[in-house]
């Protein structure tokens, strides 16, 4: 009876351990919703800090309006502008590049009319005019050569001669010699 109660007692200790192992290991498409949630709650707040902070940014420009204090305001303004210029600049230094990149990978006939498009419309056409020149393969162009010689060489051997290159034979009518 001690024997029974001993095997019974591990079993459940065996059943609770692997309990507390289920409960250690979640699921994993918890753990992908949880990170999805992490997420979500990540950006809404990355949101709401932008969010603030240009309304502070407002609200310190409201007053120093009320206070008639223009030449801070002056030159906050200016500074913003010297930046905003600088990346301006750059973004027509990089469209100009990514244009004349397009135009000057289209033959002659194509750069006549991509002279005139703007860069999205010049890097669609010269990706268009790189798709259209590329040959298509099909399974024409890969056939098997036609074999020139109409004779059976099967029909000139002897039986002998047949048997001793019977593994030939069925090679070359397979197609694998």
């Amino acid at each position: 009876m001690d024997q029974t109660k001993v095997a019974q007692d591990e079993q459940a200790a065996q059943a609770k351990s692997g309990d507390e192992e289920s409960k250690v290991m979640p699921d994993s498409g918890e753990l992908v919703y949880e990170a999805k949630k992490a997420r979500k709650k990540a950006q809404a707040a990355q949101a709401e800090v932008e969010e603030l902070q240009s309304k502070i940014k407002a609200i310190e420009d409201a007053k120093l309006k009320e206070k008639e204090d223009w030449k801070e305001l002056s030159q906050r303004y200016e500074e913003e502008n010297k930046s905003l210029k600088q990346d301006a600049e750059l973004g027509r230094k990089l469209v100009d590049r990514l244009k004349s990149e397009a135009v000057e990978s289209l033959p002659e006939e194509g750069r006549k009319f991509a002279e005139g498009m703007d860069v999205e419309k010049a890097m669609d056409f010269a990706k268009y005019f790189d798709n259209v020149n590329q040959p298509v393969t099909t399974n024409e162009s890969a056939s098997s050569p036609v074999p020139t010689d109409s004779r059976n060489p099967f029909t000139e051997m002897t039986k002998e001669e047949r048997q001793g290159n019977w593994s030939q034979i069925i090679q070359s009518y397979l197609g694998k010699n």
